[in-house]
Formats: C-alpha cells, structure tokens, sequence
C-alpha cells in the first residue's frame, strides 16, 4: 500500500503509515473501526500564565555620603585605640556628613557617638596627665565618701 499523505510504500498488512501514522486506505470493501484508528493528539491546551517574578526595588548607588559615614564609623572604633588624635576628629567630620545624607544615618550616628567619646576620652587623658584636674575628679568621687 501506498500512502496518500506521504508516499510511502507500506506492506498490505499495515493499517496506518509508519513514516506519517496516517491511517491508509483499506482494500475494497473493508472498514476501519474506531479501535483501529490511532489516538487523535488532545486538543491544544492554553499555555500555563506567565509567572512574574517579584520585583524588587531597585537599588540605590552608594553615594560620597555613605562612603564618609563609613570611613567616619571606621576611624571613629580605630581613634580609640590608635592615632586618636588623627582619628577621632576625622571620624567626626565624616560622621557629620555622611548623617546629612539620608541613606545610612544609624552607622553615622554611632560613629558621632564613638567619636565624641574618644575626643572626650583623650581630653580627660590629657588633663590627668597635666595635673589639670582637681584631686577630687581625678582620685574619684568616692573618696569624698570615706
């Protein structure tokens, strides 16, 4: 048998066309049955919706301020323990600017704090060691309670 869709040459036997799987054309006076024929393809389903991912908001680019409340955050802790002179002035300064922008005020704010402390820190240092401060102040204000 030859295959009307495609061609092709099938044996007599074959009932559908093994390239193409039409059904071929049955010798005279033969009837296909439904349970002869192959299964149709299902219908065309609808694509699934397209899922959307979330969408994030959209980052902000670091600014000088964030990068002065850094380095002033940053020289603030170091002030403390080295070249606090240095230090702890630039960490105020930095600290103090990068406060004015509005994106990382809480790091800001703890390096004004930090640095504010050591400034106060070597102060007293410095007074203690010009013998600058009362002897009350500088012993302690226990001993005006023993």
């Amino acid at each position: 048998m030859i295959c009307s869709n495609c061609h092709e040459q099938n044996e007599d036997n074959f009932r559908f066309c093994r390239r193409c799987g039409m059904p071929l054309q049955p010798p005279a006076g033969e009837q296909l049955s439904a349970a002869s024929c192959p299964p149709q393809p299902a219908a065309m389903m609808t694509p699934p919706p397209v899922f959307t991912p979330y969408a994030a908001f959209p980052q902000k680019k670091f600014s000088w301020g964030d990068v002065a409340t850094i380095v002033g955050f940053i020289s603030s802790i170091l002030g403390l323990f080295y070249f606090g002179v240095v230090l702890c002035p630039v960490g105020l300064i930095t600290s103090i600017f990068g406060f004015c922008q509005n994106r990382t005020r809480k790091l800001a704010v703890a390096g004004l704090v930090i640095s504010i402390l050591g400034l106060l820190i070597m102060l007293g240092n410095a007074l203690y060691t010009n013998d600058l401060l009362p002897e009350w102040l500088a012993q302690g204000a226990f001993m005006w309670f023993r």
